[in-house]
This record gives structure tokens, C-alpha cells and sequence, in this order.
């Protein structure tokens, strides 16, 4: 299962980044639409709103980032932050839905919270630390 908790982490911020990229494509691609519209109302409003866009981007890409990061650090808040990022994943059809199920489908298998609950233990004796 570890490969499978690996391949969670890389897909979760694979995921994240695709995600803010399409927000700032959204963003650039309003604020290109008031800019040709040549009426100053549009110009204003939709430049409100294209940075509103890339900062809802950035906040909800940020946590699943984080939450891969730890992921491969095995931390064990890394995973409960992953599986209620993973249920918002669902909504995201169709490649969404396909990352949320398999992220669910690991990190909620008992043989991934045993090596979760273990990680801890088996750090320390690799670095000879207890």
C-alpha cells in the first residue's frame, strides 16, 4: 500500500497544480474578454473579478499541495486532510471523481492506516533515534 499512498501524494498535487493553472487560464481569459469588450463597465467588473478567481484557485489548490507534500512524509494529519480533500475531489467530474475515488480507496484501507500508525516507530529505528 505504500506505493499506492505515493501515488495518492503525486496525484493530489499533479491535481492542485492543473487546477490553479485552469483558474489562472479562466482569470487571464476574462480579464482578455473586458480588455477587447472596449466598455468600461466590463473592463471594471470582470477585473474584479479575474483576481477573485486566481486567489479561490490558489486557496483551495494550496491544501491539497500541503496535504501531498505530508502525504509522502507519512504524516498521519497529512492523510485525514487528504480524505476530506478527496470527497471535494468527487465533484470534480470525470478526473476529479477518478482521484477522489482511488485517494478514498487508499487512504481509508485498513492496511494503509497500519502503515500509518507504524511510520512513526520505523523512522525512528532507521535513524537510530528513539
Amino acid at each position: 500500500m505504500k506505493q499506492h499512498v505515493i501515488a495518492v501524494a503525486w496525484l493530489q498535487i499533479g491535481l492542485s497544480i492543473v487546477w490553479m493553472l485552469v483558474m489562472f487560464a479562466v482569470a487571464l481569459l476574462l480579464w482578455g474578454i473586458g480588455l477587447s469588450s472596449h466598455d468600461r463597465d466590463v473592463v471594471e467588473i470582470l477585473t474584479i473579478i479575474a483576481p477573485i478567481i486566481i486567489v479561490f484557485g490558489i486557496l483551495t489548490a494550496v491544501p491539497s499541495i500541503i496535504g501531498g507534500i505530508f502525504l509522502l512524509k507519512f504524516k498521519e494529519w497529512s492523510r485525514i486532510l487528504v480524505i476530506i480533500i478527496s470527497f471535494i475531489d468527487l465533484i470534480i467530474f470525470p478526473i476529479g471523481t477518478a482521484v477522489g475515488i482511488y485517494s478514498l480507496w487508499v487512504l481509508l484501507n485498513k492496511d494503509t492506516i497500519k502503515l500509518f500508525i507504524e511510520q512513526p516507530a520505523q523512522t525512528a529505528t532507521v535513524d537510530g533515534n528513539l
